[in-house]
């Protein structure tokens, strides 16, 4: 297992992960970021160079939007451009793509799934053509003020009816504990049960606070300012800060000869509060803000994640 982060492609964020030790990277593929589809052979080249000269993996790309969106145009625009993305990820020798599966919000979670099928069955015929495995990550994206479901393939109910209405070892998962303790889902279980579906893992801790839950009920926080990332009881941290127990995520991942990335995605706006993380600091260029109080919080992840992962021989 290589340990990483998520971050965005800069001097910045390849200087730190050199100076921390840490192996690999995920980005962000949108229109803004540095890492995009629009991006010319020899950008891609002089990128994987660097990135060869650093030791550094490149472990995956990813664009998460809603392509079930009840908005049928939006959602279409939003699938074109994810193809574009599975178009780089193959230029640049990338074999990973994340997304979110997506949510039609006039529609049930079960009504969903014919449309899951009918927009993700070309996607992963063309990820198999290319030799790539789209990942699907289990985040809600609830928008707890509204109501609205962002992502239906949140839970291992939905994960085994998407992997039966579309079988291809090209459909795959990004697993992420954190949001199954958010929704008070046994995070260990599908490891075992879902192993060889899993690609990729962000590692993210999350914590929930019980005198909140008591108060807000699993809805959330409704009136008032509700703290970035969290619903009010249940919020985002730096791996070893919150609930995970990651050693025995370590240890399922090792039972099921789990042998991908881990990259420690940040959300934690408790340890810290930079503009660059509330604002998306994997997707843009780099802006020239000051990111050491968002690199002292990877730091902490890795030294609390470091001993815990075999290194690679």
């Amino acid at each position: 297992m290589r340990l990483g982060i998520l971050g965005r492609y800069d001097k910045q964020t390849l200087d730190f992960i050199n100076e921390v030790g840490f192996e690999s990277f995920g980005t962000a593929a949108t229109p803004k970021s540095a890492i995009n589809p629009s991006m010319s052979d020899a950008d891609i080249v002089t990128i994987l160079k660097e990135l060869e000269r650093r030791g550094i993996e490149l472990s995956n790309i990813g664009y998460y939007r809603n392509h079930l969106s009840a908005d049928r145009e939006y959602g279409k625009s939003e699938t074109e451009y994810f193809m574009k993305v599975l178009d780089l990820a193959a230029r640049m020798g990338v074999k990973l793509v994340g997304t979110f599966a997506g949510c039609n919000n006039d529609l049930t979670i079960e009504e969903n799934l014919p449309l899951f099928k009918e927009v993700f069955s070309p996607m992963v015929e063309k990820a198999e053509k290319l030799g790539l495995t789209i990942m699907i990550e289990g985040c809600t994206m609830f928008d707890y003020r509204r109501m609205k479901l962002g992502n239906i393939a949140y839970g291992p109910e939905i994960w085994r009816e998407m992997f039966s209405l579309i079988p291809s070892d090209h459909l795959a998962l990004e697993y992420d504990p954190s949001h199954l303790v958010g929704l008070m889902i046994d995070y260990i279980k599908p490891i075992h049960e879902f192993g060889k579906k899993i690609v990729h893992v962000h590692a993210k801790d999350a914590e929930i606070r019980g005198d909140s839950l008591a108060d807000y009920g699993v809805y959330g926080k409704q009136v008032g300012d509700k703290m970035g990332y969290s619903n009010g009881y249940c919020f985002a941290r730096c791996p070893g800060w919150g609930d995970v127990d990651w050693a025995k995520v370590v240890t399922a991942l090792v039972e099921q000869k789990y042998t991908g990335n881990i990259d420690i995605e940040l959300e934690d706006e408790i340890m810290h509060f930079s503009p660059s993380l509330r604002e998306g600091y994997r997707d843009y260029p780099d802006s020239g803000e000051d990111m050491s109080c968002v690199y002292r919080v990877l730091e902490l992840g890795y030294n609390a994640l470091r001993p815990l992962i075999p290194k690679e021989k």
